[in-house]
C-alpha cells in the first residue's frame, strides 16, 4: 500500500516542501506542507490542526452483513506532516534565515528538500540539500 501511495502521488526520492511555521536555523523537526502529497489541502498562513473533513459512509459498497461500523461522520485533519532530519545529519539553513531578536529564524513558506526512503511515506526526512 505504501508503494502505491508513493507511485500514485508520484513522489520523488528527493521532493520539495515548505515549512508552515517559522523555524530555527538548525531545526530538530519541521512542520512540512508537501504539495504532491497534499494536493487537496491548502497550505494556508500557519500550521493548522483543526481542519474538518466530512466522511461519506456510502462510498463502501458492502452488503448488510459486511457493513462498515464505527466510521465517524467528521474526521480531523491538518495542513502539515512533521519531518525530522536523519540521525547523522544536522542541516543548517542560515542562508534562508533572518536575524530576529538575537537569533536566526527561517520564516515560514520557505522551500526545502526531503528524501523518501524505500518508497515508504512513513520514512521521509528533511535534508540540507538544495
Amino acid at each position: 500500500m505504501r508503494e502505491t501511495m508513493v507511485n500514485s502521488y508520484e513522489l520523488n526520492v528527493g521532493e520539495y516542501f515548505m515549512n508552515v511555521e517559522d523555524i530555527p536555523e538548525t531545526p530538530e523537526e519541521i512542520k512540512a506542507y508537501i504539495p504532491k502529497l497534499m494536493p487537496n489541502i491548502e497550505m494556508g498562513e500557519e500550521a493548522k490542526t483543526d481542519i474538518k473533513y466530512i466522511t461519506n459512509p456510502s462510498i463502501f459498497v458492502n452488503s448488510g452483513e459486511c457493513k462498515v461500523h464505527g466510521l465517524k461522520p467528521v474526521i480531523d485533519g491538518q495542513n502539515f506532516v512533521t519531518l525530522k532530519h536523519y540521525n547523522n545529519e544536522y542541516p543548517n539553513f542560515r542562508a534562508k534565515a533572518e536575524f530576529r531578536d538575537g537569533e536566526y529564524i527561517v520564516p515560514k513558506h520557505n522551500t526545502f528538500t526531503l528524501e523518501v526512503q524505500h518508497e515508504d511515506i512513513h520514512s521521509m526526512y528533511f535534508t540540507g540539500k538544495e
